[in-house]
């Protein structure tokens, strides 16, 4: 990596900026959750006066991706349902699509008051670079209405089915002891599965919009190594204390 940027460490940086300092084909795996664009009521979510501004802005972050990302890696980018389909034409100048998950987020309340569909998923895009990518086969267990048959207890499918491309996971309720003060934290499972199914110990993993810090814990806890880049400062500091957090339970 460029001397100025070290393993292991969250940076006070714009995405665009962080990037810059970062070495040609040196991450094996981009995971990241991008601002949404209008969606929430915070700041770094409303920066962009129209959605070809946005775009043009996710443009510009796609072409540094495709200069620091291994032939062999791959990116998993989180977007809002409301842009996603644009966010996957410009992905797919620049890579290809692997499969564009469903996060089917199982919540407990409806916040639509009946007056629209209530969301229950998130879409993930999961897109490779030029060279077949690390792909790690993660076996789950079956359905449960499936889990006393035969071939699921003693025959070949005893150890597991493989994942498809709908995730059941549950999004973060309120008391989690996961929580922080961020609006849109992922849960650390869904983190370690990326990371499990994309890559292999020691990899570098790049998350250059990092948040609550999920990568950067996923990272610690499968012995890979991580960068990550945030504006926030109070970001940061949540971050760093979760990571300090995990080390004092070592």
């Amino acid at each position: 990596m460029n001397e100025t940027i070290k393993l292991n460490k969250i940076y006070n940086f714009d995405c665009l900026v962080g990037l810059k300092y970062v070495q040609d084909k040196s991450i094996n795996v981009i995971a990241t959750d991008l601002p949404y664009f209008g969606v929430l009521d915070v700041e770094w979510d409303n920066q962009w006066e129209t959605l070809d501004d946005y775009l043009t802005f996710l443009d510009k972050v796609f072409i540094e991706f495709k200069r620091v990302l291994r032939d062999n890696g791959s990116l998993f980018i989180f977007s809002g349902r409301q842009y996603n389909r644009h966010i996957a034409i410009l992905l797919d100048k620049y890579f290809k699509e692997e499969r564009i998950i469903i996060w089917k987020r199982k919540r407990n309340m409806s916040t639509t008051r009946g007056k629209a569909l209530n969301g229950e998923y998130e879409p993930l895009c999961y897109y490779s670079n030029i060279d077949k990518p690390v792909y790690n086969n993660i076996k789950v267990p079956p359905a449960k209405h499936l889990q006393n048959r035969k071939e699921y207890t003693t025959g070949i499918l005893k150890d597991g089915v493989s994942l498809t491309d709908v995730w059941e996971i549950n999004a973060l309720p309120h008391n989690s002891k996961e929580k922080t003060n961020h609006e849109s934290q992922k849960p650390l499972e869904i983190m370690e599965r990326i990371i499990n199914l994309s890559s292999n110990e020691h990899d570098i993993i790049l998350d250059p919009f990092i948040g609550s810090g999920t990568t950067a814990l996923a990272c610690l806890k499968l012995n890979r190594q991580y960068i990550g880049f945030d504006t926030s400062k109070d970001y940061i500091e949540i971050c760093n204390k979760r990571i300090n957090d995990f080390y004092e339970k070592l």
